[in-house]
């Protein structure tokens, strides 16, 4: 199962054969007729432009059938005069190849009908699918392309759900779980002191000997503000995670077992959206008992939802009272970098302000 904005024009139909918007790698519309590849079928009714889940090749779902439907039947997309909604299916009968094949009726009546999802192009060869493999010029064998297809202009690499798109302009994506991860990185130096509360530069020399190095030491209550904002590559609507590095210093053996309690408040705004009230992330970490150490705070989930790429967020970034943590400013808990996790699932945006 995926997810895509639902870019039909209209509520998503149930049932309905659903390929890649080739203007929105991360939306769907549905396959045209004699359509040589699709992507899955529509299992929700949601209006335009929200996200929809689509099933996808060996999924068990149901799909929409023009006509009466005989369990075991053949059921393919729309071709050239079919005289069917756009995205709905047919019965395959002899002399309808080439067709794509969608799948095998589960059960036999109208409308909606059971199966599960086998997308494979059909030609009069019916043993073969250009989905299996395509040869490459001058290897000694097939270059296995996983379950998706390579065409004039255009290609997709992978598994029937995750895998790299590039499409007939040369946009790559990445799709299902093929997406990958970058931090956006705060350093404490980047952080906005207002001088009051703020915390202090303190030296730390690691292992008592060599170069003494200047660290920003937290008290509780003291904090510093900055924004970030989200990069163009960003998986829209995807939540990001925060964490921070941190090490105690020389106070690792006294202060084992204490915490130190990181946290954030912020608020998160797309271009022409309005800031909300503050909401807070808790990231409070333990210390491990080994001094000049390297620690990194469990990460705390933001929420993305309906967020896109250039939004933005401001941060208060601070120690909170209440934690256990004994030493104050030489002997306090030194900030490393603050990060934030996040998804990606192109190389960046097709325009400037979209993807």
């Amino acid at each position: 199962m995926i997810i895509l904005r639902n870019n039909t024009g209209s509520v998503a139909k149930l049932g309905h054969v659903a390929v890649l918007d080739p203007r929105d790698s991360g939306a769907f519309v549905y396959v045209t007729p004699n359509s040589t590849k699709a992507i899955g079928v529509v299992t929700q009714a949601v209006d335009h432009r929200k996200p929809c889940k689509i099933a996808t090749i060996g999924e068990k779902t149901k799909v929409y059938v023009s006509g009466n439907v005989v369990k075991g039947n053949i059921l393919r997309s729309v071709k050239i005069n079919d005289r069917v909604s756009v995205g709905a299916c047919k019965i395959a009968k002899s002399g309808d190849a080439p067709y794509l094949k969608v799948g095998e009726a589960l059960t036999s009546g109208r409308g909606l009908i059971s199966t599960v999802i086998d997308f494979q192009y059909l030609t009069s060869d019916t043993d073969f699918s250009p989905d299996d493999y395509v040869p490459y010029t001058g290897a000694t064998g097939d270059v296995d392309l996983g379950a998706r297809e390579v065409s004039a202009g255009s290609g997709e690499i992978g598994s029937a759900t995750d895998y790299v798109d590039i499409d007939v302009n040369g946009n790559m994506s990445f799709m299902g779980d093929a997406t990958v991860w970058d931090d956006i990185r705060i350093l404490p130096s980047q952080i906005d002191r207002p001088g009051v509360t703020d915390p202090t530069i303190q030296d730390w020399q690691p292992a008592g000997s060599g170069t003494t190095f200047k660290v920003w030491c937290f008290n509780q209550t003291q904090a510093g503000y900055f924004t970030i904002q989200l990069p163009h590559s960003y998986k829209e609507g995807s939540n990001i995670y925060a964490h921070v590095h941190w090490t105690p210093k020389d106070r690792g053996v006294t202060e084992n077992t204490k915490t130190v309690a990181w946290k954030m408040d912020y608020s998160w705004a797309n271009i022409a959206g309005t800031f909300g009230a503050s909401a807070t992330i808790d990231m409070t970490d333990t210390c491990t008992g080994t001094n000049d150490k390297h620690e990194q705070t469990p990460s705390a989930s933001i929420g993305g939802i309906s967020k896109t790429i250039s939004s933005m967020l401001v941060c208060k970034f601070y120690r909170d009272a209440g934690d256990t943590w004994v030493g104050t400013n030489a002997d306090g808990p030194a900030l490393l970098e603050l990060d934030f996790h996040y998804e990606i699932n192109s190389v960046g945006s097709k325009t400037i302000l979209s993807k």
